[in-house]
C-alpha cells in the first residue's frame, strides 16, 4: 500500500483539523473551473444545489431545487449581470447591479455542519484528494425520529465549462 502525506487538516483515520481541512479545500478550488453537487435528503424533502464555475470564460451557474417546496431556480453569472430563471413559473429576472463573486462559489459554509458531525453524531465517508480538496462525502445523521443524508461531490475539476443557458435572452 502506497503512503502519501495527507493534505492539511486530514489524516488517514479522521478529519484532524476541520478549519485547516476546509481552508485547504477552499484554497484549492477557489480559482479552478469545477462542477459540484450538494444534496440534502431529510424527511419528505430533497434539496440539491449544482454549481459550475468556468474560470476561463468568467461565468458561473447555480441550479437550486427543493422538492419539499417545489422550487427549481437557475442562476447564470456573467459580465452582463446575474440572471435568475425560475423553472416553475417561467419568470426571468436580471440583476444588473449584482456582481459575480467567485469566492461565493467556492464557499465551504454548507460543508461545515455535516463534516463536523462525522464520527460524533453521524456516519459516512469523506474522500479528499492529494491536492487538498474534498472530492466527495456521504454523511448520514439522525435518530429514531429524524434522519438527514448529505452528499457532496466534485464531478469536474480544472476543466468544467459553463455555457450560456437556452433560457437567457439574446444580447
Amino acid at each position: 500500500m502506497e503512503e502519501f502525506p495527507y493534505p492539511s487538516g486530514w489524516s488517514q483515520d479522521e478529519i484532524a483539523d476541520l478549519p485547516a481541512a476546509l481552508e485547504a479545500h477552499d484554497a484549492t478550488v477557489n480559482n479552478a473551473s469545477r462542477r459540484t453537487r450538494l444534496s440534502i435528503v431529510s424527511g419528505d424533502g430533497n434539496r440539491t444545489t449544482v454549481r459550475a464555475v468556468d474560470t476561463d470564460s468568467g461565468t458561473a451557474s447555480v441550479r437550486w431545487s427543493d422538492t419539499l417546496f417545489g422550487s427549481d431556480v437557475h442562476y447564470y453569472y456573467s459580465d452582463e449581470g446575474v440572471f435568475e430563471y425560475d423553472r416553475t413559473t417561467g419568470e426571468l429576472t436580471r440583476n444588473l447591479d449584482e456582481k459575480r463573486v467567485p469566492a461565493r462559489f467556492a464557499s465551504y459554509e454548507t460543508l461545515i455542519r455535516p463534516l463536523s458531525e462525522v464520527g460524533v453524531n453521524a456516519t459516512g465517508h469523506v474522500v479528499v484528494t492529494e491536492k487538498g480538496y474534498i472530492a466527495e462525502f456521504n454523511v448520514t445523521r439522525g435518530n429514531d425520529g429524524f434522519s438527514r443524508q448529505t452528499r457532496y461531490d466534485v464531478s469536474e475539476f480544472g476543466d468544467a465549462t459553463v455555457i450560456r443557458p437556452a433560457w437567457m435572452p439574446e444580447k
